[in-house]
């Protein structure tokens, strides 16, 4: 399902990146209607779509949910100073610490679950900040989907499927990933390992077979002060990834090719303040990734309002 969405979505086909927008409201209709890579994506492509997946999901098989949540938050990611001096010295991978406001949720049940979201970064500025591009507003936006297909030894066997699309003033990156998952559990702690093959595109890089990853989330609820708190670790690992792909900025700002592997993750803990509102904080880590050399990390400040 989320393959057969993004494929419709991107029209089928690969253009041009879509021209630069004139106001701050065109370029976000055009971040959440266009993945910038295919041809425009219309207003009825997009009902129609959801309207799929609404019968789709309404559905007893899938209308039965375990869980389901949804948060609008506000989230501050702080570079560490060593970042952003060894990234300082080119426009490739250059990072600053930004805002960026989020909207995220998901859904579960015995069928399997899905989760996404989308992010806005430095809200409300110029999309293209000639004096310094690390200032653009951006978008990030993710889907994971995983179906369970069968159960082996008491473990579940999950078709694990993820899309990821990143706009930046014209750059794209885009990753679409098919694999396979499971569900590990001791206690209260829950890991969802996987491995898939990746396929990439990035602007000026017509889309192609890049590797594949291996990687997992895991939770652990506890309770601190009456209060509820969720420790949770998310972690990718890219290997077999290709030279085209790989144009990175080293400690000096020079252009290389990085790594065929990379990593990419945050550890981060998660207080419920009340049933609205929840208060976080997390280490986010990245090696031979996020266009750069080495370590980039950082925490992020977030502040979230449950529905």
């Amino acid at each position: 399902l989320v393959f057969h969405f993004c494929n419709f979505i991107n029209g089928g086909t690969r253009g041009s990146v879509t021209p630069p927008l004139t106001s701050e409201g065109d370029i976000m209709q055009s971040n959440l209607l266009n993945t910038a890579v295919g041809r425009p994506v219309t207003l009825g492509r997009v009902m129609a779509v959801c309207g799929l997946a609404v019968a789709a999901y309404a559905t007893p098989q899938y209308a039965a949910a375990d869980y389901a949540f949804a948060n609008v938050g506000v989230q501050y990611l702080d570079w560490t100073d060593k970042t952003v001096s060894k990234t300082s010295h080119s426009g490739l991978g250059k990072k600053k610490s930004f805002p960026y406001m989020e909207i995220e949720g998901g859904i579960g049940g015995n069928w399997g679950d899905i989760y996404g979201f989308i992010d806005f970064e430095n809200p409300g500025k110029d999309p293209n900040n000639a004096a310094d591009p690390a200032r653009d507003s951006r978008t990030a936006f993710k889907l994971v989907g995983r179906y369970k297909m069968a159960e082996v030894s008491g473990l579940p066997v999950m078709l694990y499927g993820r899309f990821y699309n990143f706009n930046d003033n014209g750059f794209t990156d885009q990753d679409r990933m098919l694999g396979l998952g499971t569900d590990v559990s001791a206690g209260k702690l829950s890991i969802k390992p996987f491995v898939a093959f990746r396929n990439e595109y990035k602007t000026n890089v017509s889309g192609k077979a890049n590797g594949g990853m291996i990687g997992f989330t895991a939770s652990y609820p506890l309770q601190v002060l009456d209060k509820n708190v969720r420790l949770s670790w998310w972690h990718d690992t890219e290997f077999g990834r290709k030279d085209p792909l790989l144009v990175m900025a080293d400690g000096n700002g020079n252009r290389v090719t990085g790594s065929s592997v990379g990593h990419n993750g945050g550890i981060g803990a998660f207080y419920n303040i009340n049933k609205q509102a929840t208060a976080g904080i997390s280490y986010r880590y990245a090696y031979n990734k996020l266009g750069t050399v080495g370590l980039s990390d950082g925490l992020i400040y977030s502040l979230k309002y449950n529905f």
